[in-house]
């Protein structure tokens, strides 16, 4: 399980980068099962928040936030392919959605408006 404190330090790290910004911060001091696990907490917390959505190509994915975890779950490479891949993965058609970050102010060229005066920040 995720601290508060540590989840709030990734949170300030990632936010406006790829997913890949939320699952480094677990690779240093687990196995890739860990790892895993630890990533997808993470991913559910902040879409639970609202602090991010899912997107791929352009649209938002559907489904519940529940389904867009298993959705990930399902679709992550084994240990050996994510070593091969690691670094760009998550740019790879078969990850199933990028970051879309839910911010405050708009950045010119990068968000576009959402709901209660928010921008999403396409990362």
């Amino acid at each position: 399980m995720i601290e508060k404190k540590h989840l709030n330090e990734i949170y300030e790290n990632a936010w406006t980068q790829s997913l890949s910004s939320l699952w480094y911060p677990f690779t240093h001091e687990n196995n890739f099962e860990n790892t895993k696990c630890l990533f997808l907490e993470c991913l559910h917390i902040l879409l639970l928040k609202d602090k991010l959505k899912l997107a791929k190509n352009g649209c938002f994915l559907s489904g519940t936030i529940e389904e867009q975890i298993e959705l990930f779950k399902n679709s992550f490479p084994n240990e050996e392919r994510m070593k091969e891949v690691e670094p760009y993965w998550w740019y790879l058609d078969e990850c199933p959605a990028g970051a879309v970050w839910i911010v405050d102010e708009e950045v010119e060229g990068f968000t576009t408006p959402a709901e209660n005066g928010k921008h999403y920040f396409w990362a």
